[in-house]
């Protein structure tokens, strides 16, 4: 991307402040001004190893100047921000030793080479329980495959033994889930994640539509961060009277769904299924696949969760995502959602005549939802309410999907179809009324 002259401005005077006879200081009087933290942001290496920090007004320009790379080097969409920025600091240091200011294209071109570097095809692996495949060795949906562990994939690798043998050790449980990424270390990392979370998300609807218990008969939980696979917790009592040990364990969260070769070859070939990983897999989107990518998060995020209130909460975020246009009408936008998505279109888990039944449902939750957010309650949802919601989430998604791959690029055309289907079951009612 060719930068506009109001960034080529910008930037050529960032440069002539960089390049001033003041804009640098030892790394000694940089601590002493600013703190050891601050000192090394400031730091800028030479390639002979001189280190020279930069004063107030040259980390302004600094900071401005990798704002604008940021926005205009070539290979921006596939590094992080903070990959473009080292590169920045490469390059000033390499200007520094040699004595040359460049014009801001050829800074731009050299800051280039540098993430050029970074960017390369990286193939992640990571963990994922909660579910067994059956008849098969691995499941492919997209760029992205669950498989078996396999001990071959680590001992092919270059390591040493010991490293290798821990890897083994660590990874040898449950499935595997795993992307081909191309970018730079910490892009490619940072975009499978979002994979995995969204790849989750989208077995999990298949999942919760199907199996009595919804959202709650299913816990798929992926090696990622702040996530954690289940195990039993264990606790004990004494009895005051008898002195005798009680010891009781809790499986809960333990359950993994059989996902059997069948099973998963029909689901490969279901149309909502096809359009929600292509959605899931996006990296960007129009604003309508947008809010189904916020929504699949949220309901992989409900389904890991441990507590019904926060499950609850969540999987009510996933449906918000879909409905939640004016900020001051949510609670009427959400129901008027769910009651057209559930009761009419494609998959139709409830009938026209439920629509009475469902909008009081709707309500009471919604209600419940809420008390647990603005008010701190808790205890007060109960399975059967964490049942009903995901349901409705997962089927909204799965409704929303096939809207996409119909055309529909926007949450209004959604809210307009909502409108229109509430006009069509009041001129039924009517109808119906005057029979």
């Amino acid at each position: 991307m060719d930068m506009t002259p109001k960034q080529y401005r910008s930037a050529q005077a960032d440069l002539k402040v960089l390049f001033k006879r003041s804009a640098l200081m030892s790394g000694y009087d940089a601590f002493k001004s600013c703190g050891l933290f601050e000192s090394l942001r400031r730091e800028i290496k030479t390639p002979g190893g001189m280190k020279v920090c930069l004063s107030d007004d040259a980390k302004i320009s600094f900071e401005r100047l990798s704002v604008i790379m940021e926005q205009v080097v070539p290979g921006k969409d596939l590094v992080e921000s903070g990959d473009i920025y080292s590169a920045c600091k490469l390059v000033l240091g390499r200007w520094y030793e040699s004595e040359v200011c460049g014009d801001a294209s050829r800074f731009v071109s050299e800051v280039e080479d540098e993430i050029s570097g970074l960017i390369s095809v990286h193939s992640y692996y990571t963990t994922l329980s909660g579910l067994v495949l059956q008849g098969a060795s691995e499941f492919k949906f997209g760029g992205v495959t669950v498989h078996k562990p396999k001990s071959e994939l680590i001992y092919s690798a270059v390591g040493r033994d010991s490293v290798l043998d821990l890897a083994w050790q660590k990874m040898n449980y449950g499935l595997w889930i795993t992307a081909e990424i191309s970018g730079s270390p910490a892009y490619a990392e940072r975009r499978f994640f979002e994979l995995v979370k969204s790849s989750c998300g989208v077995l999990a609807v298949a999942f919760s539509t199907g199996l009595e218990r919804g959202g709650l008969g299913v816990r798929l939980v992926p090696g990622v961060e702040g996530y954690y696979k289940p195990g039993a917790v264990t606790w004990f009592s004494v009895d005051a009277s008898t002195n005798i040990l009680n010891l009781k364990s809790s499986f809960d969260g333990l359950q993994s769904l059989d996902f059997p070769r069948e099973g998963a070859e029909t689901l490969s070939t279901c149309d909502w299924f096809i359009e929600l990983v292509r959605i899931s897999q996006l990296h960007t989107g129009n604003d309508a696949e947008r809010a189904v990518l916020r929504g699949l998060y949220w309901l992989f995020d409900a389904q890991a969760d441990n507590t019904l209130e926060m499950k609850f909460v969540k999987y009510w975020s996933c449906i918000e995502c879909m409905f939640s246009l004016d900020k001051g009408m949510v609670t009427q936008q959400v129901r008027r959602g769910v009651l057209a998505l559930l009761c009419y279109y494609r998959y139709q888990p409830y009938k026209a005549e439920e629509w009475g039944s469902l909008s009081r449902r709707v309500v009471s939750l919604y209600d419940l939802r809420s008390l647990a957010v603005h008010d701190a309650q808790h205890g007060h949802i109960t399975y059967q309410d964490v049942v009903d919601v995901s349901k409705w989430a997962a089927f909204i998604l799965m409704e929303v999907s096939m809207m996409i791959s119909k055309g529909m690029e926007t949450r209004v055309q959604l809210k307009r179809e909502v409108d229109y289907i509430h006009e069509l079951h009041a001129s039924r009612a009517v109808t119906a009324s005057e029979n």
